[in-house]
């Protein structure tokens, strides 16, 4: 049985909004992958643009060497489900240390 692919398009835009001067929010995404990745800035703490942009490209990144195609090799949905939690709390904690190692980012969100 032949393997069915589909087409994924992906379309990304962030705002400021009405309160904040600047945009901590942060989009990735890889087209050919079909993977998408998008973090909110929490907003009133410091840095989040920051923080944004780690978490984003720390997950596609990770994400993306993972998913390359590997024809020996294939993974079960329980196996994507683990590595995408896997992956969302190292990140989390790089982006932990990194706010722990720069006194300006201290807090950072």
């Amino acid at each position: 049985m032949s393997e069915e692919r589909f087409q994924v398009r992906i379309a990304g835009f962030t705002d400021t909004g009405l309160k904040r001067q600047l945009n901590e929010d942060h989009i990735g995404f890889d087209q050919e992958l079909g993977i998408a990745v998008l973090a909110d800035g929490m907003g009133g703490h410091r840095s989040g643009e920051i923080a944004s942009h780690m978490a984003v490209e720390s997950v596609l990144e990770q994400l993306q060497s993972m998913c390359k195609p590997k024809p020996t090799e294939s993974i079960t949905g329980s196996q994507l489900l683990d590595y995408v939690s896997n992956t969302i709390s190292f990140s989390n904690s790089m982006i932990y240390q990194a706010a722990e190692a720069v006194d300006e980012h201290r807090g950072m969100g």
